[in-house]
């Protein structure tokens, strides 16, 4: 039985990976809940140092790296904020860092990371 679902999430995975199309529409569904966690949490007025939002934002760098904006595939073993503050009505300036590293590999580097959203 675990083989099965072994195979299973196998064939997903290789089906998702072989289409540039497949993989940039991953991209904007989590640019979709990154942006929906970020205005939850500007509407409820809630701390913006959320860790639902640090791992949605961490998922987007993951597969916005698998585009192949990179000539080794690349993922994001986590993000930390270190500046978050409120930029207007709708946006937020934040700064810190993201951990980065080949996929398959046990280095990753740590990576200033900037954003304006």
């Amino acid at each position: 039985m675990t083989e099965e679902v072994g195979s299973r999430e196998d064939r997903y995975w290789k089906y998702i990976y072989s289409s540039k199309l497949r993989i940039k529409r991953r991209v904007l569904r989590m640019e979709r809940l990154a942006a929906r966690r970020l205005s939850l949490l500007l509407v409820k007025e809630r701390s913006l140092d959320d860790w639902r939002f640090a791992t949605s934002l961490e998922f987007l760098l993951t597969w916005k790296l698998k585009t192949g904006c990179c000539p080794d595939i690349m993922w994001c073993d986590g993000v930390e904020f270190e500046d978050i503050h409120i930029a207007g009505k709708r946006a937020i300036r934040f700064s810190g860092s993201a951990w980065i590293g080949p996929e398959g590999a046990d280095n990753v580097f740590q990576v200033p990371l900037e954003a304006y959203i």
